[in-house]
């Protein structure tokens, strides 16, 4: 990873039964070239207005794609997940903190939540 980057898109819609999302981003900007060059896509969701130390988040690993031109502005782009997850603490026997670790969320179990 190069660096942290906060990006800013136009949120199209979100299909939950394929872990799909659709933003709008104008295809000049730095990411939309990256993704056209390589579309490995990292993405993690979180609040930007909770206290530090205490937010929580979810960290998505997948591709990304461009699926048309809505104007010669603005592109829609697609990101499918193919992993999901979020951090939590591992502890020492006292309770204290010793080191994050991935949980991995099932994404046929996500998938199949969302159809129910």
């Amino acid at each position: 990873m190069r660096g942290r980057i906060t990006l800013e898109f136009t949120s199209f819609g979100y299909y939950a039964s394929r872990l799909q999302y659709s933003v709008g981003s104008s295809p000049l900007n730095v990411h939309s070239q990256n993704i056209a060059r390589d579309n490995r896509v990292f993405v993690v969701i979180f609040d930007t207005s909770a206290p530090e130390g205490t937010g929580e988040g979810v960290y998505m690993e997948g591709s990304a794609s461009l699926l048309h031109h809505l104007s010669e502005d603005i592109a829609e782009y697609q990101f499918i997940s193919k992993r999901i997850w979020i951090n939590d603490e591992a502890k020492k026997a006292d309770g204290g903190y010793r080191h994050d670790i991935r949980v991995e969320i099932d994404l046929e179990a996500l998938k199949n939540a969302f159809l129910s």
